[in-house]
């Protein structure tokens, strides 16, 4: 499958989209209507999840191929699924793009504060990048943990993806 992808947290960052897949994406800022972008409890990483009258903005990458695909499907969380859902690109039209959407089981996760873009790169962004390296290089991700299990923290049933400090 060729195609899209929306992103609307840190895929939206160059540096962290090359880290990912190992390549850049032409891309262009696009809007996701009827969706809210927020933070994940215990996270420095958004989410999203159908919302009436929100708008989540992001950028719109074009021509992602099965490898790229597959690395990003290994990169996101068990909480996301990737859909297909129609964004508004700033050149005016809509396109059909996957988008990695909160399930239902996970919106408890969701913090109900916007996260924030600014705040990511400020206080987080290196670290997540040299993690984030030394995590693909090795191949070792911590399971995931599903809602209700483990214990009692601000990030219950978030998978430990980077923590927040």
């Amino acid at each position: 499958m060729s195609g899209s992808l929306f992103a609307y947290g840190t895929l939206q960052l160059p540096e962290v989209l090359q880290a990912v897949v190992g390549r850049d994406f032409p891309g262009q800022n696009a809007r996701l209507q009827g969706y809210a972008c927020y933070a994940l409890r215990g996270q420095v990483y958004p989410g999203i999840r159908p919302w009436p009258g929100a708008v989540t903005a992001g950028i719109l990458y074009g021509g992602l191929d099965e490898a790229a695909w597959r690395l990003l499907d290994a990169y996101e969380d068990a909480i996301y699924r990737r859909e297909v859902l129609t964004v508004l690109a700033d050149d005016g039209r809509h396109h059909a793009a996957a988008v990695y959407v909160v399930q239902a089981a996970f919106y408890g996760c969701l913090s109900g504060q916007p996260w924030s873009m600014t705040a990511f790169r400020r206080r987080h962004l290196q670290r997540y990048l040299a993690e984030l390296n030394v995590s693909m290089f090795t191949g070792k991700r911590l399971a995931p943990q599903s809602p209700g299990s483990g214990s009692n923290t601000p990030a219950q049933g978030v998978p430990q993806r980077l923590h927040a400090p």
